[in-house]
């Protein structure tokens, strides 16, 4: 957890301009306030003059309840403008992952080292969650090399057949920023290999980044509580 707040300033920084260009254009109610609050938080449907101090009234623009529920967060990743394939050949949007928790982690599929363990330890969290609509996510650092067909190998070789596992490639750009956007450290150290770092992200309903665990073959007894808190 104690990268968490971190994660979440590096979320907000990165995807501001993005969520700042949502359509608001949907229908918003209009009230009225004191620009001094004198009545604390009393609003008006209509302009006038507060009672107390004689100022005019400034509007207050209200999302709809709808809105507010539906719309994604400076901090969610589903904020990203990014294009993404599975191991299917399918075009995947992360806000297909929206409404649900899902863990997540970066691999690339060359790797003989630690992302097989990476990968085995999402499988133990998995045999530990019986909930179906958990998503567990691997998106490609190396997506040159991890075209669709490639990740459809992987999975069949690795048994993620369930549709509960998601594995995703793109372009070396959306991977490199969507490191960035989880602080996992990579790089390419040889014609097949990377140096990268080790680690399974949780993120909640609203694509939020909520808890990392960090290392390979660690006690996921912390995250696996972080997972069934979402799921309250």
């Amino acid at each position: 957890m104690k990268y968490v707040k971190i994660l979440m300033f590096l979320l907000t920084a990165t995807l501001f301009s993005v969520a700042c260009q949502q359509n608001t254009s949907e229908e918003v109610s209009v009230e009225y306030a004191c620009p001094m609050d004198c009545e604390n938080g009393k609003v008006y449907d209509e302009p006038g003059r507060c009672p107390v101090c004689k100022m005019s009234l400034e509007e207050v623009a209200q999302e709809s309840d709808e809105r507010l529920e539906n719309m994604d967060t400076e901090m969610s990743i589903f904020n990203m403008d990014s294009e993404w394939l599975n191991q299917n050949g399918e075009t995947f949007n992360l806000k297909s992952l929206k409404g649900e928790p899902f863990v997540l982690s970066m691999i690339y599929t060359r790797c003989e080292a630690a992302c097989p363990r990476l990968v085995a330890d999402m499988q133990q969290i998995e045999k530990q969650q019986e909930d179906e609509n958990l998503r567990f996510v691997l998106v490609s650092m190396d997506p040159d090399n991890d075209t669709p067909d490639t990740l459809k190998i992987y999975a069949d070789y690795n048994r993620l057949e369930s549709p509960r596992w998601v594995l995703l490639t793109g372009d070396k750009e959306n991977s490199r920023m969507f490191s960035n956007l989880i602080a996992m450290k990579y790089r390419k150290v040889s014609e097949k290999d990377f140096s990268h770092s080790n680690m399974i992200n949780l993120f909640n309903q609203k694509g939020e980044l909520v808890f990392q665990q960090e290392g390979l073959g660690v006690d996921n007894s912390a995250l696996i509580a972080a997972i069934d808190e979402l799921k309250k």
